[in-house]
């Protein structure tokens, strides 16, 4: 059971309690998702800058998958021409948690 408490500070948990945790699959660790540390005075490389973006990418994917896939807003698809489909602007999300947005009117020939 899910226990709220009210405040701001963080309690530490304890080695066996997380293994209990664990256990239980009540706890899960993620170690592919991984956010940098930035600090002043630490060189900034390429590599960091793409470790948050893969960070940020991966939450979003799962809190789509979460929410479930769909469409949120637009994307109505309707007959432009005989050959020709046309995409209404909207977003939504894949199956696999991937953000899907049209920014205007596509057309787009079949």
């Amino acid at each position: 059971m899910l226990t709220i408490r009210p405040g701001t500070l963080r309690e530490r948990v304890d080695a066996l309690e997380v293994q209990n945790l664990l256990d239980r699959r009540v706890l899960v660790v993620e170690e592919h998702r991984r956010r940098p540390r930035y600090f002043d005075g630490r060189f900034l490389a390429a590599r960091d800058l793409t470790r948050d973006q893969s960070y940020f990418l991966a939450r979003q994917s799962a809190t789509a998958r979460a929410v479930g896939s769909g469409v949120v807003e637009g994307l109505e698809v309707g007959r432009g021409g005989p050959t020709t489909l046309t995409i209404a602007a909207g977003f939504g999300f894949t199956p696999s948690g991937e953000l899907v947005s049209v920014p205007q009117v596509e057309s787009a020939t079949a």
